[in-house]
């Protein structure tokens, strides 16, 4: 548990206007493999306006040495400050989307030392598939114990609504599979 203060102060948009903002906070915690409850809640000192989330997260065994995916991350999007030249990468905590926009997503391959690893990915609504793409090879990289894969899908033409993403990274040579899914909203 801990406690910290942020100071915000509003962006103008290029007529003078006040522009939505983004906040982006991170806060590094070791900690064991194991299943937690994170919950953040915020407060706006001027307003007094509280906001809150709450998201159960689970931490892998990986001296299991057995083939695993950590979370889905969904929404990726560059937020790299361009005249700095300093790369950060945010992604959507709401996961809610528009139509007719991609979806980036991301997991990581943990334990994946086979050099034969392929992965699948499937969206589902209310327990049908509506895409699905079939197994395609994962790119080597130079450390087999912590793959990234990543893929982005078109969400032109489907519904609004609650969906499922599913990814399923095989293993080839030991006949081993691991899956990780997330929830997200087209609105």
């Amino acid at each position: 548990s801990f406690k910290t203060g942020l100071k915000v102060s509003p962006s103008r948009s290029s007529d003078g206007g006040p522009s939505a903002s983004t906040v982006i906070y991170n806060h590094p915690s070791p900690l064991k493999s194991g299943i937690y409850q994170v919950r953040v809640a915020a407060r706006d000192d001027r307003s007094g306006i509280l906001g809150s989330a709450i998201q159960w997260i689970v931490i892998p065994d990986l001296s299991a040495h057995q083939l695993t995916l950590s979370s889905l991350i969904v929404g990726l999007e560059d937020v790299a400050n361009k005249s700095a030249g300093a790369g950060r990468i945010q992604w959507s905590v709401d996961k809610v989307f528009a139509h007719n926009t991609h979806l980036r997503f991301m997991t990581l391959i943990y334990n994946g030392a086979s050099h034969d690893l392929a992965a699948r990915v499937q969206v589902y609504r209310d327990g049908r598939s509506v895409l699905a793409t079939p197994f395609k090879k994962v790119a080597q990289q130079s450390d087999p114990q912590r793959i990234p894969f990543n893929a982005e899908i078109n969400l032109g033409g489907l519904a609004s609504g609650r969906y499922i993403l599913e990814v399923t990274v095989e293993d080839r040579s030991t006949q081993k599979s691991a899956s990780q899914r997330t929830e997200w909203f087209i609105q």
